[in-house]
């Protein structure tokens, strides 16, 4: 088995978030699993970082897929940029046998705030539109509340998910 890390970034407006679903093939996951399975000819499972939900977008998310053989690491990036060709920015690496996506070091998640009267034509759907002042003093203060070590253990969507023994999540800004 080889193991392959793919970095992507997509625009998840139209997509019903990164788990792949019972009830719809619109999700990133699938997308990825189907381009990839085209490629070498049988059902393959692609593991994320992390999930994102419906119309959500990354920057750089990580995903890693075991497949049968070696492949040409352009092949298999042509392969998902041909399915998935709405957005080519992605990136295919070998890696060493034992790498799983979900070993990320971090994420990071970024929220923009468009304060002008009207939104802008181009960036409405990558962020907030509050056509009013900011105090970014009070934001600061705020802010400090959270810089840290956190036990964030009562946000966790299930009890599946453990948070690791490298310690608590730390936000950083």
């Amino acid at each position: 088995m080889r193991t392959y890390k793919l970095t992507i970034s997509y625009d998840g407006t139209r997509y019903q978030g990164w788990q792949r679903q019972a009830t719809t093939d619109n999700t990133i996951q699938h997308i990825l699993e189907w381009s990839i399975g085209k490629l070498v000819g049988y059902r393959v499972r692609v593991d994320g970082s992390g999930r994102t939900d419906a119309g959500v977008h990354a920057r750089g998310q990580v995903a890693s897929v075991q497949l049968s053989k070696l492949y040409d690491v352009k092949e298999l990036k042509d392969s998902i940029n041909r399915y998935y060709g709405r957005y080519p920015d992605h990136e295919v690496e070998l890696m060493k046998n034992g790498f799983h996506a979900r070993k990320c070091k971090g994420k990071k998640y970024e929220y923009y705030i468009d304060c002008r009267e009207k939104p802008d034509v181009f960036s409405r759907r990558y962020c907030y539109h509050y056509p009013h002042k900011l105090d970014i003093e009070a934001m600061r203060e705020a802010a400090d509340y959270m810089i840290g070590p956190k036990n964030l253990q009562a946000l966790r969507m299930t009890v599946r998910i453990r948070i690791q023994s490298a310690g608590l999540p730390t936000l950083k800004l």
